[in-house]
């Protein structure tokens, strides 16, 4: 009886051209120095499968956003290989996303778009350097940066400006309840801040996230003066050159 070889699959090598099927994605491997190995479809041009260090396998799309070799070259990730995206599926989509290409469309621009979107890390930045310090008194601004360190950069700073909420603000707002008056602050903050990104042209007008988020109610805070308040406040009163009955309301309001 003569003994069945049955062989091994074979393993693709990077760059490789040969029809895509479930059988070659399995057998693709990353290269030994950990480049990502490419099986590129001989069925449509620009589809691919890409193996990467670690066993991630994703499905691709290469093709130029317009005409001519100077056309930006674009490379869409369609999904990562498994449920749901198999060989035929992928390839249904690498040619409906070449089809809006030959129409003029750049499937990938919305991507990239996203990608280069300012976070409120970058917003807050800006906000400072051009609001903040250059309208605002110095202990405002520096109440700023302490609200926006400790609470919100924490909370939102990786965050695009065009994806948060309301929902997200008063989530920010109704955590800092047992604090009204520093919740109302940072709510005035954020209210400016997405206020100026919707003049920046970053969110669309009138989306300012804050908006409809209620306020808490405050109590009236009370402050005794200081010695040395005191003293100053005296010394103005005595210097007062208006009316006498002016200078005698505030000391019967004060001492």
């Amino acid at each position: 009886m003569i003994p069945m070889v049955i062989p091994r699959p074979r393993l693709a090598s990077f760059g490789m051209r040969d029809k895509i099927t479930k059988r070659s994605v399995d057998a693709l491997r990353a290269a030994s120095d950990g480049a990502e190995a490419v099986i590129w479809d001989t069925e449509v041009k620009g589809f691919g499968v890409r193996a990467q260090r670690g066993g991630s396998k994703s499905y691709i799309v290469h093709y130029r956003a317009g005409t001519g070799r100077g056309a930006p070259l674009r490379k869409v990730t369609i999904g990562k290989h498994g449920s749901p995206w198999t060989p035929d599926m992928a390839r249904s989509e690498a040619k409906r996303l070449l089809g809006l290409v030959e129409t003029g469309i750049d499937p990938g621009a919305d991507k990239l778009a996203r990608q280069e979107a300012p976070t409120v890390s970058e917003l807050a930045e800006r906000f400072l350097a051009e609001h903040a310090d250059a309208k605002r008194k110095a202990s405002t601004a520096t109440e700023y940066r302490r609200l926006l360190d400790r609470i919100i950069l924490p909370a939102l700073g990786k965050r695009k400006v065009a994806d948060v909420t309301r929902q997200d603000l008063a989530k920010l707002h109704h955590g800092l309840r047992q604090t009204p008056y520093q919740a109302n602050r940072l709510l005035a903050v954020l209210g400016k801040m997405f206020n100026l990104a919707e003049r920046w042209g970053l969110r669309p007008d009138g989306s300012n996230p804050c908006r409809h988020v209620e306020r808490f109610g405050e109590r009236k805070r009370e402050r005794m003066l200081s010695p040395a308040e005191l003293g100053r406040l005296g010394d103005a009163l005595s210097a007062h050159a208006g009316s006498p009955y002016t200078a005698a309301a505030v000391n019967l309001l004060v001492f």
